[in-house]
């Protein structure tokens, strides 16, 4: 590796080899559908992923310039965290667990879908107080289809709460508003 700057870091000039190795973590996950009549589907899914067993090995550390790089740490990826750190602090397995249903509209030579969501997402890394930290979304969603073109568009709401630090456990509150467009050509 070769030194470079950071907006928050003094600049620093160093030379280091080495190997390190990520751990990416397993997904795994399981749904289904059913439709009730061939305008109506519903949906549920659960969804997990293991970033408890998330590392790089040997990853080399930059301390500051008085303790220098000290090589071969292993870290949780991707808070970078040790995983034998002073706080005992170790990533958390996620769920995801999301309900939709979708209504089709039939129109002259058009099709208009109508959707409506909810999910929970649970997060790898808990809070201040050592607890799960859980988000909540709502969803919704408008498309129309005619002819070889389709258009759509949707918008995801997620909020939740966690305690940020241990010094005052105050709820530090979470929202995010997402828009998402597409289109898409059949050929």
């Amino acid at each position: 590796a070769s030194g470079g700057t950071h907006p928050t870091m003094p600049p620093f000039d160093f030379e280091a080899s080495g190997e390190s190795r990520i751990h990416w973590p397993e997904t795994w996950g399981i749904g289904i559908a059913f439709m009730p009549s061939d305008r109506v589907t519903l949906s549920a899914d659960f969804t997990s992923t293991l970033w408890s067993k998330s590392k790089m090995d040997n990853f080399l550390f930059i301390v500051d310039d008085e303790q220098g790089i000290h090589p071969g740490g292993d870290v949780f990826f991707p808070t970078m965290l040790e995983v034998d750190n002073e706080y005992g602090f170790h990533q958390k397995d996620t769920k995801q667990l999301r309900f939709g249903f979708e209504y089709i509209f039939f129109g002259k030579k058009m099709l208009i879908p109508v959707r409506l969501g909810m999910f929970t997402d649970s997060q790898y890394y808990p809070d201040a107080a050592g607890d799960e930290v859980i988000f909540f979304g709502i969803t919704a969603g408008v498309g129309i289809k005619k002819g070889h073109v389709a258009v759509d568009a949707a918008v995801q709401y997620e909020f939740g709460s966690y305690i940020e630090s241990a010094s005052h456990y105050s709820d530090t509150r979470f929202s995010e508003l997402r828009l998402y467009l597409s289109t898409i050509y059949y050929f």
